[in-house]
């Protein structure tokens, strides 16, 4: 490669990235040629000591090095071919960087292109605003023949002071590497607004919603992640388990809703780390019945255990409280509360409101879920029916003959709280015709009589 004084570079685009990289070139003592198709563009360099060309082929029949920074693969390729491409006039050896963020395939019809000429093609993508090109701080990848990079490094290094990637020979890898970064910055930028929607809607200050982001970025187990990533350490036990982190994902989630704020991202991560739980289980929920050994209780434990789903938690007066969903499968367990069981308990006189709950409830105002409110509600619930099913069974009067099953327990109770039959007595005025009609209830626990047409609609599901 010819000295710094004998060197001939050319910048073919200038837009607000190329402008500054041409003008770092210049600034370093290289002789430049400029380009671009608007020629007004080339003025002002030109007049700051560079030469100017009509035509990529005639920038290319002068220049030793070409950095081309265009829009996309089509503007790229468009400099490249035809009667006034660079191609057209470029000289044997001379090297061609492409700083344009482009497609590995493109990359790759690129280099083919170039080596039927007998000359080089780099792959060499910035990262960076405009200003940090004028700064002469943008970052970039290159990735082509080895011998050639070490011969533009010094080049390359007039505008990308921020640092330099090598990623190897392969010309495609240099873009893959740019829409890596391009695909993280997207990612945080998101990140950051979700963020910050979330923050403001719970009132926490953007100032210290700031804090955050300089206190992680800077983290040095951000870093230690993307180790464990690269290395596969998925299992390594100085990590966040899969159902620790589900815990986790779960809370924001709820977070969010509480606010109507929606968070995407963790939606993703949810359905990521739901894959990840299945998969230990060879994706077959009877590999959980097998490992519990034919015990119901322990099959239950497991379940909530490694499906934070199924787990219901929060943290009520300083302790934590836990519904088992679905439990009530099993006689021994107790029932599990909808909305709707509270509504007909409450509509039965048998569970009373407090006046301010009760006009909370009224003016159909949401109790979120997690709220002191919500547990006591459900809890309530729970004991209620416990306490009638006790109470029930102490006066059962059991044959000796009659099967124990007989028995009232909570699923019994409730399919008789969610699905009662209408007998009301004379007091509720009800005619005879609608003797065999269903009960069920709004909002507000309004009583509510429906046709058996419709019954198929209104059946408590669980």
């Amino acid at each position: 490669m010819a000295s710094k004084e004998n060197l001939i570079v050319a910048v073919l685009g200038l837009g607000s990235m190329g402008t500054g990289i041409a003008e770092n070139i210049l600034k370093n003592g290289y002789k430049l040629v400029v380009w671009n198709r608007t020629q007004s563009k080339t003025k002002a360099l030109v007049d700051a000591g560079s030469m100017s060309a009509e035509t990529p082929r005639e920038a290319a029949q002068q220049c030793d090095i070409m950095i081309s920074c265009l829009f996309d693969d089509a503007s790229v390729f468009d400099i490249v071919q035809g009667e006034n491409g660079l191609l057209a006039g470029i000289r044997k050896d001379s090297i061609h960087i492409s700083a344009t963020t482009i497609s590995p395939m493109a990359a790759t019809q690129l280099t083919k292109l170039h080596q039927e000429k007998g000359v080089h093609y780099i792959s060499g993508p910035v990262l960076g605003r405009p200003d940090t090109a004028a700064a002469g701080k943008l970052r970039t990848f290159l990735s082509g023949s080895q011998s050639v990079i070490d011969r533009i490094t010094t080049v390359v290094e007039c505008y990308c002071g921020g640092g330099l990637i090598n990623s190897g020979e392969d010309p495609a890898h240099a873009c893959v590497m740019k829409l890596s970064a391009n695909l993280c910055v997207a990612s945080i930028i998101d990140m950051y607004g979700q963020i910050y929607a979330l923050n403001e809607k719970w009132k926490v200050p953007t100032d210290i919603t700031k804090q955050l982001f300089s206190m992680l970025f800077t983290h040095p187990g951000i870093l230690a992640y993307s180790e464990k990533v690269r290395n596969r350490e998925y299992t390594n036990p100085g990590g966040v388990a899969l159902r620790g982190g589900l815990k986790d994902i779960n809370l924001m989630l709820h977070t969010g809703e509480e606010v109507g704020v929606p968070l995407p991202f963790v939606n993703v991560i949810h359905d990521h780390i739901v894959t990840g739980i299945a998969n230990e289980y060879g994706g077959h929920f009877a590999r959980c019945i097998e490992q519990s050994g034919g015990s119901a209780v322990d099959f239950v434990e497991l379940v909530v255990k490694s499906f934070p789903s199924y787990r219901d938690e929060a943290v009520y007066d300083g302790q934590r409280v836990s519904f088992c969903k679905r439990a009530q499968i099993l006689d021994g367990l107790t029932m599990f509360v909808d909305y709707r069981i509270p509504q007909m308990l409450s509509h039965k006189g048998v569970l009373v409101y407090s006046s301010a709950l009760k006009g909370q409830l009224q003016r159909k105002k949401l109790i979120p879920y997690g709220d002191p409110d919500e547990y006591e509600i459900r809890a309530e619930s729970i004991l209620t029916v416990l306490l009638i099913v006790n109470h029930a069974n102490e006066k059962i009067l059991l044959e000796k003959d009659t099967d124990v099953e007989q028995r009232l327990n909570a699923p019994l109770c409730h399919w008789h709280i969610c699905i009662p039959v209408c007998r009301e007595d004379d007091n509720n005025d009800v005619s005879q015709e609608d003797e065999n009609n269903v009960v069920s209830q709004d909002d507000l626990g309004n009583v509510i009589f429906e046709d058996d047409d419709e019954k198929e609609n209104n059946i408590c599901d669980d």
